[in-house]
């Protein structure tokens, strides 16, 4: 999970940066940031190599770090994306599933009281 993640940060900030170079032209950049949706990107889909006895099974491991929030329709997420699309002021993130918010706050709580 450790090169997912840091796959996936590695893009947010580079949208980011995007976002801020390209404004001035008139270019809106959003990130789309889904939350867990109904789909089988964890299960028969995914690619894994095989583990040794040693270590966690990923499912075991995905019960142990990562927060349980509720599972989204996949279908859920097309409305909100044709809003983004349509709209005039697009945000430079989109949220998309229930609870984000709240693991959002908390997560940076979390950090701003980490730092010394």
């Amino acid at each position: 999970m450790a090169m997912y993640n840091a796959t996936k940060w590695a893009v947010e900030g580079m949208v980011e940066t995007l976002a801020h170079e390209v404004k001035g032209f008139g270019i809106n950049v959003t990130l789309v940031e889904p939350g867990p949706h109904l789909t089988d990107w964890v299960g028969s889909s995914a690619v894994r190599p095989e583990r040794g006895q040693a270590y966690p099974s990923h499912e075991q491991m995905m019960q142990q770090s990562w927060p349980r929030l509720p599972l989204a329709a996949p279908d859920a997420a097309a409305a909100p994306m044709m809003a983004l699309v349509d709209s005039d002021m697009p945000p430079l993130r989109l949220l998309l599933g229930e609870s984000l918010n709240a693991l959002i706050m908390q997560e940076g709580q979390q950090r701003l009281a980490s730092i010394v």
